[in-house]
């Protein structure tokens, strides 16, 4: 009967979907709180008890660093078995799970490791940015691309996706150059070769659809500076 008690917990516990997020965010790799709280868009109270829930079924488990605590899955199989078992009940809503990873706004070591190493400020950027997300069509995963325009030849690409192979390649992905507006939209050579070494399969249409991402945000932003400074000098 105790067995068949705790099993309901856990049952209860993960009919959350933020709980079932923080699981999925967790088993890409060990995350920082402000991490969750950056990439969930929730305040610390409110992660911090979805993290309670979670420690009390042994889901995770903590560790601290002076003042700041970062988490891990228990069993790294719990993400494969919440992968399965979304694909298996509820496939058109699977993409809930992919969450971009905004690593410009986050203050964690993790984040800030990655903008020194892109030679970037040490600080957040800041919340303006293009997003897009789509599911591929000949493998069914489903893709998140986030980009952030820092100058006007480079921009910060953000990628979530609920295939492995392709959140590997995110951990390596973080500046795309970008030519200018108005320039023809060329082929990011360095963007593609980066993905060889991570796609599943040679005509694998994430590395497309990053790059359309890329181009579509680079675009966009361009454009919108152009407005501004056209309705200041009119000013």
């Amino acid at each position: 009967m105790k067995n068949h008690t705790q099993g309901l917990e856990l049952i209860k516990v993960l009919a959350h979907p933020i709980r079932i997020q923080i699981l999925w965010t967790l088993g890409t790799s060990e995350q920082y709180v402000c991490h969750l709280m950056t990439t969930l868009g929730r305040r610390q109270a409110y992660i911090s008890q979805q993290l309670a829930f979670l420690r009390q079924t042994n889901l995770i488990v903590p560790t601290r660093e002076g003042q700041r605590i970062s988490y891990h899955l228990r069993d790294e199989e719990v993400g494969a078995v919440l992968s399965k078992l979304y694909a298996l009940i509820a496939p058109d809503s699977y993409a809930c799970l992919v969450i971009p990873a905004p690593w410009w706004l986050c203050p964690c070591p993790k984040c800030t490791e990655i903008r020194v190493q892109a030679h970037l400020s040490t600080a957040p950027f800041g919340s303006r940015g293009s997003a897009m997300r789509a599911e591929m069509a000949d493998c069914r995963r489903s893709v998140c691309v986030r980009v952030y325009r820092i100058s006007a030849e480079h921009v910060a690409v953000s990628l979530n996706s609920d295939c492995t192979n392709l959140q590997h390649w995110a951990s390596a992905l973080h500046v795309v150059h970008a030519p200018l507006y108005g320039q023809e939209i060329q082929t990011y050579g360095e963007l593609y070769q980066s993905a060889n070494d991570y796609i599943c399969q040679s005509d694998c249409h994430a590395p497309a659809f990053v790059l359309q991402a890329t181009a579509t945000a680079s675009q966009s932003m361009s454009h919108a500076r152009q407005e501004i400074q056209c309705l200041t000098e009119a000013d």
